[in-house]
C-alpha cells in the first residue's frame, strides 16, 4: 500500500512538472519553462474547481457550535489542536502552493501577473478587463502569512507541550485562544477570498455569478450545478462576519497572552 501510494505522488509529480499538459487543457504557464514551479501552477489547477464549498460554508457556524458546546470526545482542547492544523495546513500549505503559482509568473521568460503568468493560468480571469489575477495575487499573499503563523503555533506548541496533537494550557485560556484563531482566519480569508469577487462586480457587475463559478466552472468543473458562484462568495461573506464574531469574544474579556501575542510582537 504504501509502495502504491508512493509511486501514485511521483507519477502525479511528473505529470504536473511536464511541459505539456497530457489530461485537460493546460493551464498558461510559459511553455518555455517546463521548470519545478510548473508543478505548484498545474496543482492549483486541479485544485481549485474542487474546493468543498458547500462544507467550507458551515465551518464556522459548526467551530462555534463546538466552542460553546463541547463533548467528552470533542473537548475544546481538542478542537483548538485541530483548527489549528486546519489553519496551518488550508491556510499554511495550501496557500503556499498558491504563493508558488504567483512566483511561476513572475520567475519566467516575459514576468507578469496575468491570464498567462501567474496564478490565473490555474484560475482563469472571468472578464476581459477585471482585475481578478491581482487581486487574487493579493489574496494568495495575505493568506499564507496567516497559515504560517498557524504552522508557528504547531511547533511552539509541540515544544511548549511535548506533542504534537496536544494543548496543555491553563483550562481558562482554551477559549478565549479558539476565538482568537478562529477569528484571525476567518477574517484574513473572507476579506481576501471576497476582494477578487468585489473588483470583478466593479467590471461585470452581477455576470461574475453566471455558470458555474469562477473558481469551479471557469476550467474543467463542468460537472457543477449553475449559481455555485453565489455560494463561493457566500462561503467569504460568512467567513468574514464570523471572524469578526469570534474577534468580538475574544476581545470580550480574554487574556492576550493566551494566544501567544505577546510572544511574536
Amino acid at each position: 500500500m504504501r509502495t502504491a501510494f508512493f509511486l501514485v505522488v511521483a507519477i502525479c509529480i511528473a505529470i504536473c512538472a511536464a511541459d505539456e499538459w497530457p489530461l485537460v487543457p493546460p493551464p498558461g504557464f510559459d511553455e518555455k519553462g517546463g521548470y519545478f514551479l510548473s508543478f505548484f501552477t498545474n496543482a492549483a489547477y486541479i485544485a481549485f474547481p474542487i474546493l468543498p464549498w458547500e462544507i467550507f460554508i458551515l465551518l464556522p457556524l459548526l467551530y462555534a457550535y463546538f466552542i460553546e458546546k463541547p463533548g467528552e470526545k470533542l473537548t475544546n482542547n481538542r478542537l483548538l489542536v485541530g483548527f489549528t492544523y486546519w489553519g496551518g495546513i488550508y491556510g499554511g500549505v495550501v496557500h503556499t502552493v498558491a504563493v508558488l503559482a504567483v512566483f511561476s509568473g513572475l520567475l519566467t521568460v516575459n514576468p507578469g501577473v496575468n491570464e498567462q503568468r501567474g496564478i490565473c493560468t490555474a484560475l482563469p480571469k472571468p472578464s476581459a478587463d477585471g482585475p481578478w489575477c491581482i487581486l487574487m495575487t493579493i489574496h494568495a499573499l495575505t493568506a499564507w502569512p496567516m497559515g504560517l503563523w498557524f504552522l508557528y503555533k504547531i511547533y511552539k506548541e509541540k515544544k511548549k507541550y511535548g506533542s504534537w496533537f496536544t494543548w496543555a494550557g491553563e483550562k481558562g485560556e482554551v477559549k478565549s485562544s479558539l476565538y482568537f484563531r478562529g477569528g484571525f482566519f476567518f477574517t484574513n480569508l473572507g476579506v481576501s477570498g471576497m476582494t477578487p469577487y468585489y473588483g470583478e462586480m466593479a467590471t461585470i457587475g452581477g455576470e461574475i455569478f453566471n455558470g458555474k463559478g469562477a473558481y469551479s466552472g471557469t476550467t474543467w468543473g463542468t460537472f457543477w450545478y449553475d449559481g455555485r458562484g453565489y455560494l463561493e462568495y457566500l462561503n467569504y461573506v460568512v467567513w468574514f462576519l464570523m471572524g469578526l464574531y469570534f474577534f468580538a469574544k475574544f476581545a470580550m474579556g480574554t487574556k492576550p497572552a493566551a494566544v501567544g501575542i505577546t510572544s511574536i510582537a
